[in-house]
C-alpha cells in the first residue's frame, strides 16, 4: 500500500528533483489528485479484468484470478517491507534525502523479488501450470519495481508527476489487452506478460523523472533496520489481510474448482469501482496522519475519509438495487455471471464494511502502529480460518460470499475500536533513523 500525502505541509525547492508540475495545497486539490491517480490505475486493473474475464472460459479465467491473488499478496509483502517504510519515512525528509532513500529502496526491492519470485513459481506450480512461472514472475517483479519509484511522488505530494507513469502502466496494460482479444492471441500468458511490459516502461518513465542517485551502501543499513522495524508487524498483519480477502478464491479453486472461483472473483470485481476513491482516500489519511503534527492532522484526516465515503456510498447502493443490470453489463449478456445476480448483495455488504476498515488500517498505518495494525487484520485471520474459509470449503460459492461478509464485519468492528483508542493522539511522527543519519553526516 502507498501512500499519498495530504495533510498541508509545506515542502520548499521541491521542483529541483521532480521538475516543474502543478501542486495544489488545498485538502480538496489533493484529494482529486489523489482520487484521479487512483483511478488511472483501478480503472486500467477494472479493464483488464473485464477483458480477461470476457475473453478466457471460466475455467482459465479463474485460473488467472488465482494466480493474480498470488502477485496481490506476494505485492504486500513488498508493501510491509519496502513501500511502508518509504511513506512514513519521506514526507519527513527533504528531497535530496528522498532521491537517496527511493533508490536504497529499489535495491532492497531487487532483493526482496528475488526471495518473492521463488513464492511465486510455487504457487504457479500448485495449479498445474508450470509453463506460467517466467510470466507471472516477470509482472510481479516489474510491478513490484514500479510501486516503488510511484511511492516516492506520492511522499512528497506528487500525485501529478505520477500520473503519466501510472497511465502508461494501467491503461497502458488495459489497451494492450484490447489488442491482443481483438486479434484472438489474449491468453495467460500474454496477459502476465502485459502486465509485466507496462510496469517496466513506467518505471523507466518514472525514474527519469525521478533523476534518482545511485543507491548507496551506506544508506543500505538503516533502510535494512527501518524496514525490520515495521514488517516485524507490517508482514504478519499482510497475511491477515490474505486470509481476510485473497484466500476465499483460492480455496475454492482448489476444492470446488477453478470455474467457482472465477465466480467469486467476477462479483468482487463488479464492485472495484470503489477502489479508486478508497484506496486514494486511506493514501491520503496515512500520510496527513504520518506527516503532519498535532490534532489537526486528524481531523483533516477524518474528513478525507468522511468524503471517501459519501462518493461511493450511491454506487453501492445502485448495484445493489439492480445486480442484474451490472453484471450483464460488465460480463454481457451472454456470460455465465448474471446468472448470479442475487449474490452480488453480499459483495456490496462486504465491500462496504472494507471500505471503513481500510481507512481505520490507514490512521494506525499513518501512527507507524504496526502491531495494533496486526491485531487489526489478525481479526478477520482469525475469523477466515475458523469460519470462512471452511465455509468455502464445504459450502461453496453462497457459503464462501457469507464468510467474507462476516470476515469483513468483524475487521470493521475491531478497527474503528482501535481507531477510537488512537485518535486523540497528538505526538508527532516518529523521526526516521534515515534522517537522523544524514543530520550525522
Amino acid at each position: 500500500m502507498t501512500s499519498l500525502a495530504a495533510g498541508v505541509r509545506g515542502h520548499a525547492d521541491v521542483d529541483g528533483l521532480w521538475g516543474v508540475a502543478a501542486r495544489s495545497k488545498t485538502a480538496a486539490g489533493q484529494r482529486f489528485w489523489a482520487w484521479a491517480d487512483q483511478g488511472v490505475v483501478s480503472l486500467g486493473n477494472f479493464l483488464s479484468y473485464l477483458l480477461i474475464a470476457r475473453a478466457l472460459p471460466p475455467a482459465e479465467f479463474g485460473v488467472y484470478a488465482v494466480l493474480f491473488a498470488v502477485v496481490l499478496v506476494l505485492n504486500t509483502f513488498h508493501a510491509a517491507l519496502i513501500t511502508f517504510s518509504l511513506s512514513l519515512r519521506g514526507p519527513a525528509i527533504d528531497p535530496t534525502r528522498l532521491g537517496q532513500l527511493t533508490s536504497t529502496a529499489l535495491l532492497a526491492t531487487a532483493v526482496l523479488s528475488g526471495l518473492l519470485s521463488c513464492l511465486a513459481g510455487v504457487a504457479v506450480w500448485s495449479t498445474g501450470r508450470p509453463g506460467l512461472i517466467p510470466f507471472v514472475v516477470t509482472a510481479l517483479v516489474c510491478w513490484q519495481f514500479q510501486e516503488t519509484t510511484r511511492t516516492a511522488f506520492f511522499a512528497h505530494f506528487r500525485q501529478l508527476n505520477a500520473l503519466p507513469g501510472d497511465v502508461v502502466s494501467y491503461l497502458g496494460q488495459a489497451a494492450l489487452l484490447l489488442v491482443l482479444s481483438r486479434r484472438g492471441a489474449l491468453t495467460l500468458e500474454s496477459a502476465f506478460l502485459a502486465m509485466g511490459v507496462t510496469s517496466a516502461a513506467a518505471l523507466g518513465l518514472q525514474a527519469w523523472q525521478l533523476r534518482l542517485p545511485l543507491p548507496s551502501l551506506s544508506h543500505w543499513t538503516d533502510f535494512v533496520r527501518d524496514a525490520a522495524s515495521f514488517g516485524t508487524w507490517g508482514v504478519p498483519a499482510r497475511i491477515g489481510t490474505l486470509f481476510s480477502m485473497q484466500a476465499f478464491p483460492w480455496m475454492l479453486f482448489y476444492t470446488h474448482g477453478a470455474a467457482v472461483a472465477a465466480v467469486f472473483q467476477a462479483l468482487c470485481s463488479a464492485l472495484a469501482f470503489s477502489n479508486p476513491v478508497m484506496i486514494g482516500t486511506a493514501n491520503l489519511v496515512t500520510a496527513t496522519v504520518a506527516g503532519g503534527r498535532g490534532p489537526d492532522r486528524f481531523r483533516v484526516a477524518l474528513r478525507h475519509a468522511w468524503h471517501g465515503w459519501a462518493m461511493i456510498t450511491p454506487f453501492f447502493a445502485v448495484v445493489a438495487l439492480f445486480p442484474a443490470v451490472t453484471l450483464r453489463l460488465l460480463y454481457g449478456s451472454s456470460s455465465t455471471y448474471p446468472q448470479y445476480a442475487s449474490l452480488l448483495w453480499l459483495v456490496v455488504v462486504a465491500y462496504a464494511c472494507e471500505a471503513i476498515a481500510m481507512q481505520a488500517a490507514a490512521v494506525i498505518g499513518g501512527l507507524g502502529k504496526t502491531r495494533t495494525l496486526f491485531m487489526v487484520q489478525s481479526t478477520g485471520l482469525l475469523i477466515a480460518v475458523t469460519f470462512g474459509l471452511p465455509m468455502a470449503a464445504y459450502g461453496g460459492l453462497n457459503a464462501a460470499l457469507i464468510g467474507f461478509v462476516v470476515v469483513q464485519m468483524g475487521r470493521v468492528a475491531y478497527g474503528l475500536w482501535a481507531w477510537s483508542r488512537l485518535w486523540p493522539l497528538e505526538e508527532s511522527p516518529p523521526q526516521a533513523r534515515w534522517q537522523l543519519a544524514e543530520g550525522a553526516r
